[in-house]
């Protein structure tokens, strides 16, 4: 099916919008070329077109988008992801993933899956040197089909032996490794759904950054870890730091109440996984 990736802006807020993120965008870096997947209209319909048919959202961002740039000058992807990020979101909220150029153009060439998805559906919203890439080869939809269930398998399995850790852990009162094998459960949970969702490999530690990113592929995963009060950032935060501080510092503690409300969660996002999976 095609989609038209034009119904992802909203036409009131588009010119406005855009321009401005394109300006805030170029005070970071140079960029060759943006491409818009996904846009939250006020907040209510998300659509991304790794989620075409849309879901009402409580989503911190407005806009996802692909900046391909020549050079990212020896910083890492994630390192421009969040310098954009910060500059724009105040005026701007942005979702961003940073490629080199000859990066995206090699994957490409190799059937990159993300690449083909964006090159074939992606709203191109910036492109001053009208840079052209070559024509998408054609690829096999069964050996895709069998690649998608194997990272599926592999990540759902996983996430589930991080789970059975952390109840190992928690019988034995070691509450901060437990939350260690929380983290690294919903990291392979989101992670995963990324990665069969998208065709793109986040290689993050930060849970706060994949389950934006894993929000654009499935609306159910912002409700895992709702954040409208100080008490649900407070146990979000907890769990986005037991990746470090539940090995490295010696002041961070766990409390049993926390981490029974943090398990069920991260049970009901694998469930998530697991039913998404199956579609």
């Amino acid at each position: 099916m095609e989609i038209n990736n034009n119904n992802l802006l909203d036409r009131d807020r588009q010119s406005l919008d855009l321009k401005q993120l394109i300006s805030l965008i170029e005070k970071v870096i140079q960029p060759d070329i943006i491409y818009l997947l996904g846009s939250a209209l006020n907040k209510k319909m998300s659509k991304s077109l790794f989620c075409p048919s849309g879901y009402e959202t409580e989503l911190g961002a407005d806009y996802f988008i692909l900046v391909l740039a020549s050079s990212l000058h020896q910083k890492s992807s994630i390192h421009w992801q969040d310098q954009i990020e910060q500059v724009c979101s105040p005026a701007v909220p942005v979702t961003c993933i940073v490629l080199e150029t000859a990066t995206f153009h090699h994957w490409l060439k190799t059937d990159h899956r993300f690449a083909r998805l964006v090159a074939q559906s992606g709203t191109v919203i910036y492109n001053p040197k009208n840079i052209l890439f070559s024509p998408i080869s054609e690829y096999d939809p069964s050996d895709e089909s069998s690649t998608i269930e194997r990272q599926y398998r592999a990540g759902f399995s996983k996430a589930q032996e991080f789970l059975a850790g952390a109840d190992l852990y928690g019988i034995r009162k070691q509450y901060s490794l437990a939350l260690l094998m929380l983290h690294q459960a919903t990291e392979q949970a989101l992670g995963t759904m990324i990665k069969i969702g998208m065709g793109y490999y986040c290689c993050s530690h930060n849970i706060e950054r994949l389950l934006r990113y894993a929000s654009w592929v499935n609306g159910k995963v912002h409700e895992v870890f709702p954040m409208y009060t100080e008490s649900e950032k407070r146990l979000f935060t907890l769990l986005q730091k037991a990746y470090i501080d539940s090995r490295y510092k010696d002041d961070y503690t766990v409390k049993y109440q926390d981490l029974l409300i943090l398990t069920e969660r991260v049970k009901l996002l694998i469930v998530i996984l697991e039913e998404w999976g199956k579609k």
